[in-house]
């Protein structure tokens, strides 16, 4: 193999190593839930993954703390309103995990309606990004990306608009955003026309399972 092979095979490693590393890792405590990348929501029907992958530079999450908690000896589902993590680093690995332990109920103590997310990279604290809670809209269920844009601007964070990311939701390890700004496209039903069909639905309910899913859109 002559010099100059050599050499390009040699930039040609270098290269690739680069674009591998050319990205932020973020990985989450097995009792934080991923809810929306970067404006975008998962979808409510799959495990939200335990990890993601994200371009460097500006992103946001959010999350909430989902777990069993014991109530005097029977376990119940315990959920946290939503937190939005607002950051911008390259070439990072992050873990996300709750701010507080909890296990029984009385460690709650308000928990659940100001918590909080702690964020450590190379096993060492990490403090340089925001956190606050997602007020919830008006909507019977939680909407995260309208909910995010009254966030946002209420905060003052233009946050890069990105293609939606790609999710394999049967190994539920990875999510990809594109480094491509991309315009988001139009949804067939206007968000009139959307709201007037749910409520249709919801009205041609039976009582019982009026009842069902105004306390399932609560935990939401």
């Amino acid at each position: 193999m002559n010099t100059q092979i050599k050499s390009w095979l040699a930039i040609a490693t270098l290269l690739a190593s680069a674009s591998s590393q050319a990205m932020v890792n973020v990985s989450f405590e097995r009792d934080v839930e991923l809810l929306a990348v970067n404006g975008k929501a998962l979808s409510a029907f799959s495990t939200a993954p335990s990890k993601v992958e994200l371009d460097n530079g500006p992103n946001q999450l959010v999350a909430r703390v989902s777990k069993l908690v014991s109530y005097n000896g029977e376990f119940k589902k315990f959920l946290t309103y939503p937190v939005v993590l607002t950051f911008d680093i390259s070439d990072a690995d992050i873990d996300v995990s709750a701010g507080r332990v909890i296990i029984r109920d009385d460690q709650i103590k308000g928990f659940d309606k100001k918590p909080s997310l702690k964020v450590t990279m190379n096993g060492r604290a990490y403090t340089d990004f925001h956190q606050g809670l997602l007020p919830r809209g008006t909507g019977i269920v939680r909407d995260y990306e309208r909910e995010l844009l009254t966030y946002n601007v209420d905060n003052g964070f233009a946050v890069e608009e990105k293609t939606r990311p790609s999710i394999n939701y049967q190994s539920a390890t990875a999510v990809t955003t594109s480094s491509t700004v991309a315009q988001a496209t139009e949804s067939p039903v206007s968000a009139g026309n959307a709201l007037i069909l749910l409520q249709a639905d919801f009205l041609r309910l039976p009582e019982q399972q009026r009842a069902t899913f105004i306390k399932w859109a609560n935990q939401q």
